[in-house]
């Protein structure tokens, strides 16, 4: 064991964890004083493409009850809703440090222990869940330092490095710790079988339904990995509690057709009127429309530079060892864990890693994936010990 772990492992494991949170506090109060400056950034306010106003006038048409339709779920809203209420008021200013302080100061920090407390069930060793929490810690301060190096630093540090950190005016830091919580639920459950355990995975996945149904992907390989590893009536369980915790979007939208006399086109258990940039719920339309990447990302930049069968043999090389990678974890921990871990980052992506959309802004749609990298990376690591040790061992 090296020697800094060998020093942590002197305290206690939830003081540490939470010296780490205390480390995503401070990075983030650094961030609202400007240390460092990021582009188009004041005092609460960090820079986003505006999507916040969708947000806004929903919790408005909650708080009236005009029953209005929405191209967001109603998740978010309500907690708008709720915070208007406490506030007395609605503009977007009152509320601004109220949620920056929700996501970036309560909620990241939680998140840091979660992350520690998941790679400590899978590997029953606190210095890789230290590891994990660490790194997921100081994450919004390494993708500044990564963003360093683009060719439009200011311009890709403005939006990301917040959005890394949960401080802008739109529901992902919330999203990205219902997700990550619940896949903590998930290996309480394999690990203890509580009921307690398990009608807070089941109210956790319908609840992240109704922020983000982009995170469906998430859920499903959650549910699969239920089922293959669980008893079945958990898994019975688990979806009614679903179903009854995402009743609030399927409440509203009945609501809103029998308030506006809508037709048949209201999907109930959709947002009324949502682009995921593949379906149009209205409309029952479904349709693909690739549009090229964004000039800013790395892929586009390599895609510039790098000759066709570069990136076709560079592809290919990552792909097997994503299946090498893959068979070493299941020899261990087995293939329902194993597919668990390495396809929960794409899946934090969601429906949108399939759509055009994606394409336009792969950094800022690839962030909820951070937490679950940061999971893998610390039960990789372990692993990887676990196999250079042995070798060792035989070689002497």
């Amino acid at each position: 064991m090296p020697a800094f772990f060998r020093k942590l492992a002197i305290l206690p494991p939830p003081l540490i964890l939470l010296g780490f949170a205390l480390v995503r506090i401070t990075i983030v109060l650094l961030l609202v004083v400007e240390i460092p400056p990021l582009w188009s950034h004041q005092g609460w306010y960090f820079h986003h493409g505006g999507d916040q106003d969708y947000y806004l006038q929903y919790a408005q048409s909650i708080l009236n009850r005009d029953y209005q339709a929405y191209a967001v779920q109603i998740g978010y809203p309500l907690v708008l809703s709720g915070l208007m209420r406490l506030t007395n008021s609605g503009s977007f200013e009152a509320l601004l440090p109220w949620v920056v302080s929700l996501q970036g100061l309560i909620l990241a920090p939680l998140s840091v222990f979660v992350v520690g407390w998941c790679v400590h069930l899978l590997t029953r060793k606190w210095r890789w869940a230290y590891l994990s929490a660490g790194l997921w810690a100081l994450m919004p301060i390494l993708i500044w330092v990564v963003l360093g190096f683009h060719p439009a630093e200011k311009v890709v540090r403005g939006p990301y490095v917040p959005a890394v950190a949960w401080l802008q005016m739109v529901p992902d830091g919330i999203t990205a710790f219902l997700g990550i919580l619940a896949f903590y639920m998930f290996l309480l459950v394999q690990k203890a079988d509580r009921l307690w355990q398990v009608v807070v995975l089941g109210c956790l996945l319908g609840g992240l339904l109704s922020f983000r149904l982009q995170q469906a992907p998430l859920v499903a390989l959650l549910l699969l990995a239920l089922w293959l590893t669980n008893r079945r009536y958990n898994f019975s369980f688990v979806i009614f509690l679903l179903l009854v915790s995402y009743y609030p979007v399927i409440g509203w939208q009945l609501l809103m057709r029998s308030a506006r006399n809508a037709d048949n086109w209201l999907i109930p258990w959709l947002p009324s009127n949502v682009y995921y940039g593949f379906i149009e719920p209205t409309t029952n339309h479904v349709y693909l429309n690739l549009s090229p990447l964004d000039p800013n990302t790395l892929p586009a930049l390599l895609a510039n530079k790098l000759p066709d069968w570069y990136l076709l043999m560079g592809g290919l090389l990552a792909g097997v060892a994503g299946l090498w990678l893959m068979r070493v974890f299941a020899q261990r921990l087995g293939w329902a864990i194993t597919l668990l871990l390495f396809l929960s980052p794409p899946a934090a992506i969601g429906f949108l890693l399939f759509s055009p959309i994606f394409l336009q802004s792969i950094y800022r749609y690839a962030i909820p994936s951070l937490p679950f990298l940061c999971v893998l990376v610390g039960v990789g690591g372990d692993l990887a010990w676990q196999i250079v040790s042995s070798r060792k061992f035989n070689l002497s």
